[in-house]
């Protein structure tokens, strides 16, 4: 049995599998801001590879603030 992610487009924000997928999303955020701003650790193709977690986080508070 394979679980499938739902498409970001129709977000379920109740589902056990969107919650997974925004603490992933979490888990980037954070690696960003402590490794890339505090530790300056990461070089600017790392950055760019993550940064597209961190507008899915502020897509999801834009959603919900609006609700």
């Amino acid at each position: 049995l394979m679980i499938r992610r739902p498409p970001r487009s129709t977000p379920s924000n109740s589902s056990a599998a969107s919650d997974v997928y925004k603490r992933q999303d979490w888990d980037h955020a954070y690696f960003l801001h402590t490794e890339g701003f505090h530790e300056a650790r990461l070089d600017t193709e790392q950055v760019e590879a993550r940064i597209r977690f961190v507008e899915e986080l502020l897509s999801i508070a834009r959603r919900t603030v609006r609700e």
